[in-house]
């Protein structure tokens, strides 16, 4: 019997020849078999398929609530004419309202 290291071995020649084939395929048969072919390579290969990286680093978040809260406070406590910001002069043209159309009986 063939063992399954072996039989792993073959698979993934066949998985490398791909390469070779690969050039004479039509784009929409090249793309998905090629995916396979490296997927199936790196599977055999005992290689992983997939990597998630995951940042564990702790943020404080109370900290960041409490300097939110402290801004809001601070921005209520400051005298109105200090928070009037002037803008920029945005004048627009009246425009006619339509004329409603009215059914002729």
């Amino acid at each position: 019997a063939e063992t399954i290291a072996k039989r792993k071995a073959k698979l993934l020649q066949k998985s490398l020849r791909i390469e070779d084939l690969i050039d004479t395929a039509p784009l929409n048969l090249a793309v998905p078999a090629y995916g396979v072919a490296v997927e199936k390579a790196l599977l055999l290969s005992d290689q992983p398929t997939v990597r998630i990286a995951v940042d564990v680093s702790a943020t404080d978040i109370y900290s960041e609530f409490r300097a939110v809260q402290d801004q809001i406070r601070e921005a209520l406590r400051a005298p109105l004419s200090a928070t009037i910001v002037d803008l920029p002069d945005c004048s627009v043209e009246p425009v006619e309202p339509p004329v409603k159309a009215t059914a002729i009986a």
